[in-house]
Order: structure tokens, then sequence, then C-alpha cells
């Protein structure tokens, strides 16, 4: 009974719309107002770091699929090179 009540709760809370963010998530906090540092912390640590992967992406440019296809492609072409020798020696 009890477990059955904890997820009716659970599922009643899920639905719940908070209709605006409180004022501090904007930088505004009014005098009567609780603010979680710890958690305003790790949520401005989030943000610089999604700032820092999104300056790293456009810095370096491509992601592992794309590298791994390139070493792919660069090591077929390289093997049909090698296909082409003859004992050692350039066929041509």
């Amino acid at each position: 009974m009890a477990i059955e009540q904890a997820n009716a709760s659970a599922t009643i809370h899920a639905f719940v719309k908070i209709s605006h963010a409180p004022n501090w998530l904007n930088g505004e906090a009014d005098m009567g107002e609780l603010v979680n540092l710890k958690r305003f912390r790790k949520r401005a640590e989030k943000e610089e770091s999604a700032k820092q992967a999104d300056a790293n992406r456009k810095r370096f440019g491509r992601t592992k699929s794309e590298r791994v296809l390139e070493e792919r492609r660069t090591k077929r072409a390289n093997d049909l090179l090698d296909q082409h020798q003859i004992d050692g020696e350039d066929a041509s």
C-alpha cells in the first residue's frame, strides 16, 4: 500500500509544471528567496564546461568518426599503393 502511494505521488509530481523559473536562475535573488549555493555553483561550472567544449569543437573541428574514416581511407590508399610494388621496388 505504501509503495503504491509513493508511486502515485511520484507520478503526480512528474506531471506538475513550474510556470516560471525562479529569479535566482537569472542572477536576480530577492531577499526572502532561498538559494542552494552548491546547486548554483554546479550549474555555473556545467555552463562554463559546455562553453569550453563548444570552443574546443570549433577549434579542433573533427569528430571521432570523421578521424576514423580518414584513417581508414588513408590505410586503404596505402595498401593499394603497396600492391603495385614488385619485390620492394616501385613498379613504374
